[in-house]
């Protein structure tokens, strides 16, 4: 049933922690750091913690990156496994840094931490760092699946075509035997 699949869960909280989150930042102001947009900051970030939780779980994953030997995915026909690999790295990193992010937006309250600017700045570098090196793992692995399934419809069509030109030649035969050109 569609409403038990983990990815539609995830893609939904994933669209209310953006609205929340977008809302807070809307409404944020310098002059007055209110307690209400520091709290509507850290539901939008827990609630993104959650949808790279449900990411994962609907993903299934099985950290096969950590089971492969180098020589492995030396070989030719392991791009799927390194696009498997990459994969799961990504999801792995996407679930740090909504944890960074979640403990970070209990850092920015200022009723629960008076951390320095200069501390917040290093962990707000720490998730972006996370962030990109995720989105270029997701990145890679979706060109490696494109390349193999772009090779792979190639194949598919040279096969096609192969059969395709075996009613020709029965029906070039049952012409010429017609025609009396088949010698038998």
């Amino acid at each position: 049933e569609d409403s038990d699949d983990p990815n539609l869960w995830s893609a939904l909280s994933f669209g209310a922690a953006a609205v929340l989150e977008f809302v807070s930042i809307v409404t944020w102001t310098d002059d007055i750091p209110s307690p209400l947009i520091a709290h509507v900051n850290m539901a939008s970030m827990h609630i993104y913690f959650l949808s790279g939780a449900l990411a994962l779980k609907g993903k299934g994953l099985s950290f096969s990156f950590c089971r492969i030997s180098p020589l492995r995915l030396c070989r030719d026909e392991s791009s799927t496994a390194i696009a498997r690999v990459l994969m799961e790295l990504g999801g792995v990193l996407f679930l740090m840094g909504c944890t960074v992010d979640v403990v970070m937006s209990w850092l920015y309250d200022p009723e629960v931490s008076n951390m320095s600017a200069v501390s917040l700045a290093w962990g707000n570098l720490v998730s972006a760092l996370l962030w990109l090196i995720d989105s270029i793992c997701y990145l890679i692995s979706e060109c490696i699946s494109y390349r193999l399934y772009r090779r792979s419809v190639g194949l598919f069509v040279r096969w096609v075509r192969s059969r395709a030109e075996l009613p020709r030649v029965i029906v070039q035969r049952d012409e010429d035997a017609a025609a009396g050109k088949l010698h038998v």
